[in-house]
């Protein structure tokens, strides 16, 4: 590949290769380094050839590899940009399925500048313009799917063929739509520019017809939500979350969705709560959403991951709105016991040790402490108490 990189057959034929290489059983076994240099060879094939659809078809199918996407180090947003050229010049759905795949996987090794970059309102518009083709597919599939139960059944009536065929029906995603949904939710984790675009190219509005036809379907809600949270992180965007119903939607969800669901629209109503005046608390919510939090059981596995905890640093100290800091308590103390390792770094940086230790030495204070909240609190020192002593004893180390 690299002798003839100008070389279109070359090119294809070494492609399909490397494709069948990877997805053998020996590539286990295959050195990250060469998977470096497989990303690296495949990236320039990309470059040299932008308009030739089966070699570009090729590369994305032999990209499509959690391991080559994981592992190696390479250039995350040069292959992320030219995925996302080949979405913008591609109506090949056998393509576009394994593009917005690799793009929901490289966006959380890209920085939040690379995210800003990629998440411009032209990509974003390319993205939307994905989605609402597979919804009309999917529509499509469905109507042809009642016309073929209709047809064999001629003792049905008029009112009932007319019941099927006109009646609103829940869609089902599929693996395209699910990765579109990803994408963007890790476009907008953080990124308080990227839910401006959003918001610009007319996202909400399409999310809330996804909300329409897709509200059974528990991985597009969850996908959903939790791009909303990432909204509701920024102060200013606040507002326009409101013209969407999102307090009675987010109060359905908490009483009625599966645990991810309920926990990212808790925290969107916690963000929302943190703005208010005390004049417009609504306490019957509060008592809603404790009510909620208190039974919730811990999941083993990661129900989010969180790029710092800076989002979740004023709600922490939301005293005067106790249910505000709860669900930031429970949310911090969730994804710290089920991947502790991940967010070493994060506390320390961030300083949340020394901040939890404060909130529990105030909440032991009190005549009457919130002993759930005492419970989490005592948990996350407890995770992380031989990382804090091992960090102050190198520091007394180093000062003598």
């Amino acid at each position: 590949m690299s002798i003839h990189p100008n070389i279109q057959s070359v090119q294809m034929a070494s492609t399909a290769c490397i494709y069948n290489l990877t997805r053998s059983p020996i590539t286990d076994q295959i050195h990250v380094k060469y998977l470096a240099q497989i990303v690296q060879a495949i990236m320039n094939v990309m470059e040299t050839f932008p308009n030739h659809q089966q070699l570009q078809k090729n590369c994305l199918l032999t990209l499509c590899s959690d391991r080559i996407l994981h592992e190696p180090h390479f250039k995350f947003y040069l292959l992320a940009t030219l995925v996302m050229h080949n979405l913008q010049n591609n109506t090949d759905l056998a393509t576009i399925q394994p593009g917005v795949a690799i793009l929901s996987l490289l966006t959380t090794r890209l920085t939040i500048d690379e995210c800003t970059r990629l998440g411009s309102v032209k990509n974003l518009k390319c993205l939307f313009q994905l989605i609402e083709q597979q919804i009309d597919r999917l529509q499509t599939m469905l109507i042809t799917q009642n016309q073929q139960l209709i047809l064999p059944h001629n003792d049905q009536t008029i009112n009932d063929i007319d019941i099927v065929l006109h009646n609103p029906q829940q869609l089902t995603s599929d693996d395209t739509l699910r990765f579109c949904l990803s994408l963007l939710w890790n476009l907008t984790d953080e990124n308080a520019i990227v839910c401006e675009h959003f918001i610009q190219s007319l996202g909400l509005e399409l999310f809330q017809r996804l909300l329409h036809l897709f509200s059974t379907d528990t991985i597009v809600l969850t996908k959903i939500v939790g791009l909303l949270s990432n909204i509701a992180e920024v102060s200013h965007l606040k507002l326009y979350l409101y013209p969407v119903d999102i307090i009675s939607l987010m109060k359905k969800y908490i009483d009625e969705a599966i645990l991810d669901i309920a926990f990212s629209a808790t925290g969107i109503l916690a963000q929302l709560l943190y703005d208010q005046t005390d004049d417009e608390i609504n306490f019957e919510l509060c008592d809603q959403m404790r009510d909620a939090i208190i039974k919730w059981q811990n999941p083993h596995s990661n129900m989010v991951t969180y790029r710092s905890f800076k989002p979740f640093l004023p709600l922490l100290y939301c005293t005067r709105i106790p249910v505000v800091q709860l669900w930031a308590i429970w949310a911090i103390h969730h994804v710290c016991s089920t991947d502790r390792i991940r967010y070493v770094r994060i506390v320390r940086e961030e300083k949340i040790y020394d901040i939890i230790q404060a909130i529990y030495n105030e909440q032991i204070s009190f005549d009457h402490p919130d002993l759930f909240m005492i419970q989490l609190l005592k948990s996350i020192l407890h995770i992380f108490k031989s990382y804090y002593l091992n960090r102050h004893q190198n520091t007394s180390a180093v000062a003598s």
